[in-house]
């Protein structure tokens, strides 16, 4: 299974996410996600064919051993020319990720504790369309590496509040046509 197929399921996403918090067995893992250990271990065998998780050792003994996970590749981006047959599956694992962030954002909505006003709101959304020049593409692309970087120093914020942030850059036509090549 390659890494874009592995990705094409919005639980496979929130597991990469939880792992990316800290080591964790399967246990962890549907305690920490309210999901069934069983209906996990598929997903995590997954994952691990994929490259994208990595066994990191054990917890526990006896019949309680459980294997412990940790992140072996959490970032997803897509570069360069693709070929045919990985059109489908990125489109797949982006797809995924858009479908994740609307759970997280209905929960969010519906929740009376996150804060929708203010100097930092809790919720922010985000479309716009422009004609970018390439200095302006490479701005982007230095605020997507410090968003990124940024994500990557809180992840061991223990305590605090968890954070979604989905960011897809795409071109586009003004009218929403075909984009031209």
């Amino acid at each position: 299974m390659s890494m874009l197929d592995a990705l094409a399921s919005p639980a496979r996403q929130e597991l990469v996410s939880q792992l990316a918090e800290g080591p964790a067995t399967v246990r962890e893992l549907a305690a920490a996600l309210g999901r069934t250990r069983q209906a996990l271990h598929y997903h995590v065998a997954l994952l691990e064919r994929a490259g994208l998780i990595q066994g990191a050792g054990w917890r526990g003994k006896g019949v309680a051993r459980e294997r412990v996970y940790v992140v072996a590749r959490s970032r997803m981006v897509v570069e360069g020319s693709l070929a045919p047959r990985d059109l489908a599956p990125t489109r797949r694992a982006i797809a995924a990720s858009l479908r994740l962030t609307s759970r997280e954002l209905a929960r969010a909505l519906a929740s009376t504790e996150v804060r929708r006003k203010g100097s930092s709101p809790e919720i922010v959304a985000l479309r716009g369309k422009a004609r970018l020049t390439e200095k302006d593409l490479r701005s982007l692309h230095d605020l997507f590496g410090r968003i990124e970087a940024l994500l990557r120093r809180a992840k061991s914020g223990r305590g605090r509040r968890f954070y979604a942030v989905t960011l897809v850059l795409v071109p586009a036509s003004p009218s929403g046509r075909k984009v031209s090549s």
